[in-house]
């Protein structure tokens, strides 16, 4: 409501690249006990490593300091603290995911959704984003009736083919907004204009331009007309 009168506000985003987290994960698809990420960056930990790093243990892990660019080993938590207050439980223990005692994984399946098929990427955006985004353009609309609501892909890096536009829900008052950069560029902060990389994979020469032309059109099309936006662009740069 503060912000209903302003006339520099024409709409809003739910959310920043939303992404399914461990919802989905399950011995079919991304075990709990892999690390699973497009690129390993940082320190390179399973679901249930932090889990047990978070509860006192400590674990030796990998260090990526850029993506693809390994450095070291490092102890984590060597201390062996918990992020826990004394005397609360852990909240997956609680729900019998891991057994605390023991210190072992009771479940693996836990967060597996019902129908999931091995090998099969769950669209976590349409089960889960979309529903989400009506109740909060109901809500928006509710006070601003003309706002724009901006919706934007799950961000999924394990299953970069899920980034597909969105139903439209606010027929005249919805905007596509994905973001886009140019991959490589990302990676390595530098611009090579003779390479670059889409679906179809690396492109080089007079080639890498024409990569760079799909990939935004990807992100931009969307087959019910929706206008769209790149809600997001920038110039890789790490500073010195």
């Amino acid at each position: 409501t503060v912000l209903k009168d302003e006339p520099n506000v024409i709409g809003f985003e739910p959310m920043n690249e939303p992404n399914a987290g461990w919802v989905g994960r399950w011995s079919g698809q991304a075990p709990l006990t892999d690390y699973e990420a497009g690129l390993p960056l940082g320190w390179i930990i399973s679901p249930w490593d932090s889990i047990l790093i978070s509860n006192g243990k400590s674990k030796r892990v990998p260090v990526f300091l850029a993506p693809m660019v390994y450095s070291h080993m490092e102890d984590i938590n060597p201390e062996g603290r918990s992020v826990w207050k004394q005397g609360v439980r852990d909240i997956w223990a609680e729900n019998g995911l891991w057994d605390d005692k023991t210190m072992t994984l009771l479940e693996p399946d836990f967060f597996k959704i019902p129908g999931a098929k091995k090998g099969a990427f769950e669209p976590h955006q349409q089960r889960y984003m979309v529903p989400f985004w009506e109740k909060f353009g109901a809500a928006i609309h509710a006070v601003m009736p003309d706002a724009f609501i901006f919706t934007g892909p799950t961000v999924e890096l394990e299953a970069p083919g899920s980034h597909q536009p969105g139903p439209v829900l606010f027929p005249g008052k919805q905007v596509w907004s994905p973001h886009w950069y140019d991959g490589l560029t990302l990676i390595s902060c530098r611009f090579r204009w003779w390479l670059g990389v889409d679906e179809k994979g690396l492109c080089l020469g007079p080639f890498a331009k024409a990569a760079r032309t799909r990939g935004i059109k990807a992100v931009m099309s969307h087959k019910e007309k929706m206008p769209s936006l790149i809600g997001e662009v920038g110039v890789p740069w790490m500073g010195a």
